[in-house]
């Protein structure tokens, strides 16, 4: 389980970024339970910043589950979840509080990927405020199926 309230990475050796370093937040209310989560960092036009996660799934599968919250910039800003390279949540607009994603990892390992993607600058530039919204994760939790 990793809620962020230690102020570090739990499963420190699995996690790699790729881009600018997703960061705590220790306001109680960008937390979904708690008082820290896991935030996304503001980007340039054209840029995007991914945590990257390897996770081991029992023989039998486990169940993931994770809480996000998004403020992207819309209509150039996205969030996207990937495992294993498939696409499971791609969030362009935006949402109100949070929302809980569940699923089921197969067997054996899993990259799990949580991106903030901004759109290129040649799109970019008819906005004012490119790359400036932001992604909460919250309560990651992975346990063998039952």
């Amino acid at each position: 389980s990793e809620g962020f309230e230690s102020g570090k990475l739990q499963v420190d050796s699995a996690v790699n970024f790729v881009g600018r370093e997703w960061g705590f937040d220790f306001d109680p209310s960008n937390a979904h339970e708690g008082n820290a989560s896991l935030r996304s960092p503001i980007i340039d036009a054209g840029q995007s910043s991914t945590m990257k996660l390897e996770a081991s799934a029992s023989s039998e599968g486990s169940l993931i589950s994770f809480w996000y919250r998004t403020s992207v910039f819309m209509p150039i800003d996205k969030f996207t979840f990937k495992i294993n390279g498939k696409q499971w949540i791609g969030v362009s607009t935006q949402q109100d509080g949070w929302k809980k994603f569940t699923t089921v990892l197969s067997p054996g390992q899993s990259i799990l990927e949580w991106s903030y993607v901004s759109s290129p600058t040649s799109i970019a530039q008819q906005f004012d405020h490119p790359g400036e919204g932001r992604v909460w994760i919250d309560d990651i939790l992975i346990v063998p199926k039952a």
